[in-house]
Parts: structure tokens; sequence; C-alpha cells
């Protein structure tokens, strides 16, 4: 009786470790990455290029965030023109812009339709971390 229940005292005890899990007291940033070479047309668009891309394509743009719109939508702005941009905290990454810093952003363009075709709103839907441009 007294090894059955030394047995199960010890295997409660040491079950804990076996869900333990490595914390990290250090800040450590991983690097996002992927392929950087030639194929899909990775090149930064202008505004009025992304105006004029398909719904849910990819694309990068290069500019200024000039105005906070609500909670994660931002006005983007670069020579061509300008566009809303909806930006979830989790892409900000502690980088912190104003104005007149340039950043990169990329995403999917997000077009909202009306019944007969035609677009009503045009906004980039930010997928990766912002990167602000030095």
């Amino acid at each position: 009786m007294k090894r059955t229940l030394f047995i199960f005292v010890f295997g409660m005890l040491t079950s804990g470790l076996a869900f333990g899990d490595f914390v990290s007291t250090t800040n450590v940033q991983v690097k996002q990455g992927g392929f950087k070479g030639s194929g899909v047309d990775s090149a930064i668009k202008t505004v009025s290029q992304v105006k004029d891309e398909q719904d849910d394509a990819w694309v990068t743009v290069k500019g200024n965030i000039v105005k906070k719109l609500s909670k994660d939508k931002y006005l983007f702005k670069d020579s061509t023109g300008e566009i809303v941009v909806e930006i979830d905290s989790k892409y900000w990454q502690g980088v912190e812009v104003n104005e007149k810093d340039v950043v990169e952003l990329s995403g999917e363009v997000d077009k909202d339709y009306f019944e007969d075709g035609k677009f009503t709103k045009i906004k980039l839907d930010v997928k990766s971390p912002v990167q602000k441009v030095q």
C-alpha cells in the first residue's frame, strides 16, 4: 500500500515537468523569411497601381501613413494618391512611425463590390510586419 501511494505521489509531482516549456527572458525577434528572388511580381506598387489590381492581389507599397482613421485603419499616401490601409496590432511589432516616416506595407488588396460588379471602396489589408524605411 505504501509503495503504491509513493508511486502515485511521485508520479503526480513529476508529471508537471512533462508539461513544462522553455520561456525566454530575452526579447527574441524572429526575422521573417521567404523567397526573395525573381518570379512573382514583387515590385513596389504605387497607390494608383494598387487601385487597378484585382481583389486579393498581394502588393507592396511605399509611402507615408498620414492619418489614423480608426482602431486599425489608417490613411496611406504616396506621390500618386491615397488609400485606406488596415493594420492589425500584431503587424506593428513595436515599430513607431509618424506622418514623415516612409514605410513599406505588404498585404492584400481588398475591394468591396456592388451587385453590378463595380467596386465602391478599395483598401489594403496589411498581412506582414510594418517596415520603416531609413
